[in-house]
């Protein structure tokens, strides 16, 4: 009984790679061994004509078939099942990094025709002015810019053949801070911009000339608003686009950790993004005591198109220009102190006469039987000349029959929708139409 368990030899595992020693388990000398290799071999055929041979011996694609001991034991994922999942990774990762490419190129050129195609065409155009033209774009030159080198750093660091192995990672890294600022000021702007070009649709002037600068480019049949959104929503997709190329980065990948950093990155540039947008900015004219903006079609203060301080008399005013109105107001002595409502003039009875020689302006009020004539003086020219393109873009809106090319009006709404004829206001209108009072009594 000793010899025959001295000459049993115990199957042992390879400590490198995890497998049965195949050695030691196919020498066994037991004849309950000699059955389990019998077993052994007709179900797992892999284990076949390799009893002669130790695990040193093996070539290296036979040990790639020979089975792990988790495989033996049905635990874990086979080696045939992690190699699909690891080149479906690869696969997709490379889909992913050839749509940011790709989606990159589209918006970088999307911003050229806004500035080609728009801007351009508006700052040789008498009907704009500079101050006008900077409310509606903004920082979007600077922009541009921005993203162009972004772009060229992208495609430098992007291989063709396989996009999967490009390391993009560190482009958006290296960009953030660049581009929060340049995105921050964009869309702190965006809002004054959606203002002002929902005022210029109202005249025909303006609404045709966007609309032919849009058929010269033969852009998509969509206004500069929705063109003007395209940073806003182009911030917000890079973590969408970090979080599907992490899905599908391995952990060992040259670029996790650099996706890793850039995801957050661009995650939080989203989130600052955000909350300047949501953030309502203080504006000046909540810093003016007994003035009444309850004339104001919104709710909210309107936007401040123009401030300066001018000269009525002696005394200093703060000329304060909003859409449709002008406001004087009186500068107290305490700079910490509000502003004191002085006057609100009417542009839509106003007109103006202007001097460059002594840089002052004349506004005469005329409203039914009275008038009033204030006289106003600038302290330099750059001001004076800010201020006189200001108050003649202002009274083209009151008086749009003064401007060139321009037949009507257009309205700031659309027509109400007529009634739908199943609704109970159909109903009623039919009744009272047909004049059935006794009908309308009992119901």
């Amino acid at each position: 009984m000793t010899n025959n368990k001295e000459n049993i030899v115990k199957p042992k595992l390879c400590r490198k790679n995890s497998e049965l020693d195949l050695e030691n388990t196919l020498s066994v000398q037991s004849p309950s061994k000699r059955r389990r290799r019998g077993l052994l071999e007709s179900v797992f055929p892999r284990f076949r004509n390799l009893s002669g041979a130790s695990i040193g011996s093996v070539d290296e694609e036979k040990r790639e078939e020979m089975m792990t001991f988790e495989e033996f034991l049905g635990l874990g994922v086979s080696r045939q099942e992690s190699r699909r999942q690891s080149k479906r990774k690869r696969k997709m990762r490379a889909n992913v990094v050839t749509e940011i490419v790709e989606t990159e190129r589209s918006y970088v050129m999307n911003l050229k025709e806004i500035l080609e195609g728009y801007r351009q065409p508006a700052l040789s155009n008498e009907n704009f002015t500079h101050a006008q033209i900077d409310r509606i774009f903004g920082n979007l030159a600077q922009l541009y810019v921005v993203q162009k080198d972004f772009l060229a750093q992208l495609e430098s660091v992007f291989v063709k053949e396989t996009p999967q192995d490009s390391n993009i990672g560190v482009i958006f890294s290296s960009h953030g801070k660049l581009l929060e600022k340049e995105y921050v000021k964009y869309c702190r702007n965006y809002g004054d911009a959606i203002v002002e070009l929902a005022r210029m649709d109202t005249l025909e002037v303006y609404s045709s000339f966007w609309e032919d600068c849009r058929k010269s480019r033969n852009l998509p049949l969509l206004k500069l608003a929705d063109f003007l959104l395209q940073p806003v929503q182009r911030i917000c997709k890079y973590p969408l686009h970090f979080t599907e190329l992490l899905k599908y980065t391995e952990v060992y990948h040259g670029d996790y950790k650099t996706c890793q950093s850039a995801n957050l990155i661009m995650r939080d540039l989203a989130q600052v993004v955000n909350d300047q947008r949501r953030e309502v900015r203080k504006s000046e004219l909540s810093n003016i005591n007994n003035w009444n903006s309850s004339g104001s079609p919104s709710k909210t203060l309107p936007s401040v198109l123009f401030s300066c301080v001018v000269k009525k008399g002696v005394d200093s005013r703060r000329m304060i220009i909003i859409p449709g109105k002008i406001l004087l107001c009186k500068i107290p002595d305490d700079a910490e102190k509000n502003l004191i409502f002085d006057e609100q003039i009417d542009a839509n009875h106003l007109t103006v006469d202007f001097s460059s020689d002594s840089l002052t302006i004349e506004l005469h009020c005329l409203f039914k039987k009275y008038t009033h004539d204030i006289s106003l003086t600038i302290g330099d020219k750059r001001t004076f000349n800010l201020l006189r393109d200001e108050l003649e873009l202002e009274l083209k809106f009151a008086n749009p029959a003064s401007l060139d090319n321009c037949s009507q009006v257009l309205p700031m709404m659309e027509k109400a929708k007529p009634a739908v004829r199943n609704s109970m206001v159909y109903f009623w209108d039919g009744i009272r139409k047909k004049k059935n009072f006794e009908l309308y009594k009992t119901l």
